[in-house]
């Protein structure tokens, strides 16, 4: 299956950002590819979201098809970064050309960091508020 976005973390913000792209049809819903924490969090993850879209829980061994994404939202709460590094390190990674974007809209954590922790990606910082929801 080829991904066009991979998301992890499915939560509010990332819903209300995903959403519309699907809605719009920018992206087809068979092609996004979503990671949440746990199985248990996959049920409320696919709430909302059009039938199509895949969700895995971090533990599962296609998680790693995510991160080969051409474009990657983290969209994680910010306590959740330390873990997702990590998680990140299990899968080999191949070097593409061009290098997969990935766009974080978690709060405090420096672009630097976020460049250091995933070198195989553009890295981009996006924060935005509460009001972005509504």
């Amino acid at each position: 299956m080829e991904i066009s976005l991979g998301v992890i973390g499915l939560g509010r913000m990332a819903k209300a950002i995903l959403l519309p792209l699907l809605e719009r049809g920018e992206y087809n819903s068979e092609k996004v590819f979503g990671i949440v924490g746990s199985h248990a969090s996959i049920p409320s993850a696919l709430t909302d979201l059009p039938q199509g879209v895949r969700v895995v829980s971090s533990d599962d061994k296609l998680a790693g098809e995510v991160w080969g994404a051409p474009l990657i939202l983290l969209a994680v709460k910010p306590q959740q970064y330390c873990k997702i590094q990590e998680s990140v390190s299990r899968f080999h990674l191949n070097s593409q050309s061009p290098k997969p974007l990935l766009i974080s809209v978690l709060a405090g954590i420096k672009l630097k960091t976020l460049r250091n922790a995933f070198p195989g990606h553009t890295c981009i910082r996006a924060v935005p508020n509460t009001p972005s929801l509504v």
